[in-house]
């Protein structure tokens, strides 16, 4: 049956197959796998943090001309919600953006942070 399979060879059925048919079969005899948990919903104070820096970004956007994504990513946005940075040292810690948008919206972004 491997030797069907587009693109398997007969060296890698000789060699990986029965391997290939063992995996199969544990699959289909063993448990169904866990799902993931799902993340818990985040607090109220991070929410409010997000809201602020979600809006932050939208107009500053409009005053670009550019999408509210070219500004921050949205994984940007909830790192920032989560770890509230205070400090442009604080902000340098927030793997998801980069120097040259810390530098240019560094400062509006700490202002946010500290408003909410």
């Amino acid at each position: 049956d491997l030797c069907m399979i587009h693109g398997m060879t007969a060296g890698q059925v000789r060699r990986y197959g029965r391997d290939i048919f063992a995996a199969l079969e544990r699959g289909a005899n063993g448990a169904p796998p866990i799902p993931p948990r799902r993340n818990d919903q985040p607090t109220p104070d991070v929410l409010a943090r997000y809201d602020a820096l979600r809006n932050w970004r939208r107009d500053r956007g409009v005053a670009r001309g550019v999408d509210s994504d070219v500004i921050l990513s949205r994984d940007a946005l909830w790192e920032l919600a989560h770890k509230n940075p205070r400090t442009p040292e604080a902000l340098e810690r927030i793997e998801t953006i980069g120097p040259w948008k810390r530098r240019v919206y560094g400062q509006e972004i700490l202002q946010v942070l500290r408003r909410v």
